[in-house]
């Protein structure tokens, strides 16, 4: 069956474009989360005419396999760093582009509590959290 669909390979289009209409505007908004076995994190462009969204499209993703016996809010943790990073390097390319608001959500109170600067934290958090805070400055 498998080998009877890749025939029908040269029918498959994927689009390249971001957008098919000109937006006047443009937001950025990243999506990080984890879970025991794995963390994620996704960077996402909405296309907006005349502040109303048009389109949305993935830009880019990253996912990987979580490291054992590591708690879930250091992995949530883990995960808001790698949408840091993703979304440091939407920046630069998207840089001529006019985005009007960088978003970055997290469904980890903990993750947002060491963000607001809250607590003593052990190393880890520590280098993790001024990491992003030194890549992003988003709501």
């Amino acid at each position: 069956m498998w080998i009877k669909s890749l025939q029908l390979a040269p029918t498959i289009t994927i689009p390249r474009r971001v957008f098919t209409d000109t937006p006047t505007s443009f937001e950025i908004h990243g999506f990080a989360d984890a879970r025991k076995v794995a963390l994620c994190a996704a960077v996402y462009v909405v296309a907006c005419r005349d502040s109303k969204p048009v389109s949305q499209q993935l830009l880019v993703a990253k996912s990987r396999i979580a490291p054992k016996y590591r708690s879930i809010p250091r992995l949530e943790l883990a995960a808001a760093h790698t949408l840091a990073k993703l979304q440091n390097n939407v920046s630069k390319a998207l840089a001529a582009f006019p985005i009007t608001a960088w978003n970055s959500w997290v469904d980890s109170t903990t993750v947002l509590y060491w963000l607001q600067n809250h607590g003593e934290w052990s190393t880890f958090v520590r280098n993790r959290v001024r990491k992003i805070r030194e890549l992003t400055d988003t709501q």
